[in-house]
């Protein structure tokens, strides 16, 4: 009896083992694969955040980064080592850089991945967000003060942007008109850097700055309309290197409803 327990536990150690021995001899046969991080912006003042999954292919990951250019970029080593996300602190207010990530497994490396852009600010995203898709969409029952951001890189032509919904409910046969007034940049007259689409309708139309905007509910009872304010990238970045960018900050209210 003793003698076959010795036995059934010799087989299960060695079950064990041979399950580990594969796990990491499979590990060792596989190559790092080549992806590009995550890079957020906008979260913290002049802070850029980069991240990426977990590879157990790879031994440590090497992080770069370039200032954004028209001509050759010059990447240099921000990180080196095994941990998967990095703060990059040193940005300036306007600031692009662009990323890369590589991996290496023993004296092999595996990249560089393709560049992501990441831009630095003094500016955050506004307290209403994340409000970046329909799901997320802000209310609008009062006055809002709010920012969004286009850049562009001159590199590669990759872009950061905020999009940003929200929704409004309106009473049946009323229509409700809102108007944005953009503070910064200050706008020319009879535009703005923002565009307007009522979710149904399109295409999206230029905002003007302190104009009204109804939205209309022919309905006999009380709906939800949704909305995007997005920027308008041609406004954003330079017309001769299509790069650039700015953060555009605007308020946004309902003015007034009317009965139709």
């Amino acid at each position: 009896m003793k003698r076959g327990i010795l036995i059934l536990c010799v087989i299960l150690l060695c079950a064990g083992c041979s399950d580990g021995l594969l796990t990491e001899m499979d590990r060792l046969a596989a190559d790092p694969e080549v992806v590009s991080p995550a890079v957020a912006s906008f979260q913290s003042e002049l802070t850029v955040s980069v991240s990426w999954d977990e590879d157990e292919a790879a031994d440590e990951y090497v992080l770069r980064r370039a200032e954004d250019s028209s001509g050759v970029l010059s990447y240099e080593i921000l990180y080196e080592g095994p941990v998967n996300h990095y703060r990059d602190t040193d940005v300036a207010d306007e600031g692009r850089y662009l990323y890369t990530l590589t991996k290496k497994k023993g004296n092999r490396e595996f990249g560089p991945s393709r560049p992501v852009l990441g831009v630095g600010s003094d500016c955050i995203g506004d307290i209403w967000e994340p409000n970046n898709t329909k799901e997320q969409a802000a209310t609008l029952d009062h006055e809002l003060i709010a920012n969004s951001f286009y850049y562009e890189d001159a590199a590669t032509h990759s872009t950061v942007q905020d999009t940003d919904w929200y929704k409004i409910s309106i009473p049946p046969r009323c229509s409700a008109s809102i108007v944005v007034v953009q503070s910064d940049p200050i706008p020319a007259q009879n535009s703005s850097h923002l565009s307007y689409l009522v979710e149904g309708t399109g295409p999206a139309e230029t905002i003007a700055s302190g104009v009204l905007y109804p939205i209309e509910n022919t309905g006999l009872t009380t709906a939800t309309f949704l909305f995007c304010i997005r920027p308008r990238a041609e406004e954003c970045r330079d017309d001769l290197t299509l790069s650039g960018g700015t953060v555009i900050k605007y308020t946004l209210q309902i003015s007034r409803f009317d009965f139709l």
